[in-house]
Formats: structure tokens, sequence, C-alpha cells
């Protein structure tokens, strides 16, 4: 009696998760609505002006993310028309732009300068797998949501100096070197297909620790953005069970 129940339980879940068509496409996107949190830090630097011998640095707890495209590959499975499991890779890249305090900014330079931002490129490398639900299957044009984690490498790989006349600039970015080999990130999205294309935006945000240092400044990152995909190989696996 047992083994029956099994086999029957075995059975349905089987054909539950049995889907009926396997995608393979590759997606384009571009960032948006992304920012990155970090805790207040203050760097003292010796100065080549002849107006102070030491700058201080103080980053203010502010700072915004400007990605450039996101290339991105994905394997999709579709089942019973409504719900889909995917998972993919995806590449990012970051321009991390980080404030300063515009009152100890202007202890040093010249009255009515604008404050600069120091500026560092953040890498982003992503495996994800999601889970989704197609709200309307019927329809030529279908909605849809999804949701899922991700395991995200992320590493600063280039630094631009905001300005050439202070020593110690490669401290800070040595400094902010500090970002966690793999971080969890939680996902979510919405979208539209249409035959095999699709169009989503999602929005991610790291659930782990972004920095891996006993005094941590990076706090949270929250990266959105949309992307244009398109499935250019599709399989029916119900066809080919059957054959």
């Amino acid at each position: 009696m047992v083994k029956r129940i099994v086999l029957l339980l075995f059975l349905l879940i089987g054909n539950r998760v049995n889907a009926q068509f396997l995608h393979i496409g590759a997606k384009i996107g571009v960032g948006t609505n992304s920012s990155m949190e970090t805790n207040s830090k203050a760097y003292y630097l010796n100065s080549m002006s002849v107006y102070d011998s030491s700058v201080t640095v103080q980053l203010n707890g502010e700072s915004k993310l400007v990605a450039v495209l996101i290339p991105e590959f994905y394997l999709r499975y579709d089942a019973k028309n409504f719900w889909f499991i995917q998972t993919g890779f995806l590449s990012q890249n970051y321009d991390v732009f980080l404030k300063q305090d515009e009152s100890v900014y202007m202890k040093y330079w010249a009255e009515g300068s604008s404050v600069q931002d120091i500026r560092i490129s953040l890498g982003y490398n992503s495996v994800y797998l999601n889970g989704g639900i197609v709200l309307m299957p019927k329809r030529l044009i279908k909605p849809y949501v999804t949701g899922g984690l991700s395991l995200n490498v992320l590493y600063l790989y280039k630094s631009a100096p905001s300005w050439n006349n202070i020593d110690g600039y490669e401290s800070i970015v040595q400094d902010l070197d500090r970002l966690s080999p793999i971080t969890l990130f939680g996902r979510a999205g919405v979208g539209l297909r249409f035959y095999d294309f699709n169009l989503e935006y999602t929005l991610q945000q790291n659930l782990s620790q972004l920095d891996s240092s006993a005094d941590p400044f990076y706090k949270k990152m929250t990266a959105g953005y949309i992307s244009v995909g398109y499935s250019f190989l599709i399989f029916n696996t119900i066809k080919k069970a059957n054959k």
C-alpha cells in the first residue's frame, strides 16, 4: 500500500514538473533605479596643495550606481502553459559614485567649486534560479511575474581618481576593495511575452552581507534593470518523450 502511494505521488509530481517547452535564449538590458547604501567613513590623507598639509575625505553614506549594457543567457522550462522555471547567467558593470560630505570638502577646496564624487567600477557576475507564473497564458501578449535567488560575485576592477594632487588616494581604493567573494541576492520581476520575445524589469537586493570586513562599509545594494530577450532555441519535450 505504501509503495502504491509513493508511486502515485511520484507520478503526480513528475507530471507536474514535466516541462512542455525548453527555451534557450539571450537578453540585453540596461540598469535603472540602482543604488549602493554605505556607512559614513573618513580618510585622512596628505595633500600636495600649498593651502593645507592634509585633507579629510568624508564619505557620507550615499552613492549611486550607473550600469552599462547587461548581457544575459537563460534556460527556461515552461510547464502547463502558466508556470515556469528559469536559470541563467548575467554579467554587469557598474560605476559607483560615492558622495563626499560637502562641508568637509569645502574646508580644503576653493569656495564655489563642485564637490567631486569618488568613482569606482564594480564588476558583478550572477547565476540565478527563478520561478514564475504567466498570468494570462491564452493572450497574445502574456504578462508574468517571477522571483527567485541568485549567487553573485562582486569585485572592484577599476578606479578613477577624482583629483590628482592628493597623496594616498590609492589607500582609499584599497580599503574599499572589501566586498564579500560571494553574496546571496533576492530577485523579483515583472514582464511581458510576445511569441519568442520577452520584455522584463528585474529588481535585485542583497540578502547576505556585502562587506567581508570587521568594520563594514557596504550595507545594501539594490540593482534594477530592464531587458529585452529572445528564445532562439525551443524544444517540445513532451513530444520527444512520447516518441
